[in-house]
């Protein structure tokens, strides 16, 4: 029983679960929000292969698994904590489920990313790409390679580029930035895709 003349707690503030007991009451404090939000995004051509509730189910187990993980201190802190082991339960049962289920929006979750940026097997694919190109470039002539570096890590035009090379005209240096990237397609190989 609280104490009726103890002063109320601050809007934002909130005191981490510290049992299992009150675990289980700041969850169920949320169980319909996460219930709702469980029965979100689902592709409209299939029904989701798992209710909400059981979801929301695995979530709490989840978040009792891992309550020591919670680093937040305010109940919105908890609520987006608790929404971000929904989703990736949520997104376990589509991986789970095959194509059929299709990709959730994110845009369907609240608190979700704008960007979530690319994901690390991009990144690598990414960082494969450059240091072929590196490669490549080590392997072409250094006039073209000159050439190459002023057009597209200076990103200088034609004009200025003719202006540093200082023996030809525009056109010239044009002809030539051609003419190198040729070349360097030709050493980058055919596995290169170009995109």
């Amino acid at each position: 029983m609280s104490d009726p003349d103890a002063p109320a707690p601050a809007p934002d503030r909130w005191e981490r679960p510290a049992t299992q007991e009150s675990l289980g009451r700041a969850f169920e404090e949320l169980r319909s929000y996460l219930h709702r939000m469980a029965g979100r995004g689902w592709n409209a051509a299939t029904s989701p292969p798992v209710g909400a509730s059981d979801l929301v189910q695995q979530t709490y187990v989840a978040a009792r698994q891992h309550i020591e993980g919670f680093r937040g201190q305010t109940r919105g802190e908890w609520r987006l904590w608790l929404l971000s082991i929904l989703r990736t339960q949520k997104g376990r049962v589509i991986r789970r489920s095959g194509p059929n289920s299709g990709p959730l929006p994110s845009s369907s979750w609240p608190g979700a990313p704008i960007d979530p940026g690319p994901r690390p097997s991009r990144w690598v694919t990414d960082q494969e790409r450059r240091q072929g190109v590196r490669r490549a470039l080590d392997r072409i002539p250094v006039a073209d390679r000159a050439i190459l570096e002023l057009r597209h890590r200076d990103q200088l035009r034609f004009r200025t580029i003719a202006d540093r090379l200082g023996d030809c005209t525009v056109e010239a240096a044009r002809q030539r930035y051609v003419r190198a990237l040729e070349r360097l397609k030709v050493a980058l190989g055919p596995t290169h895709d170009g995109s």
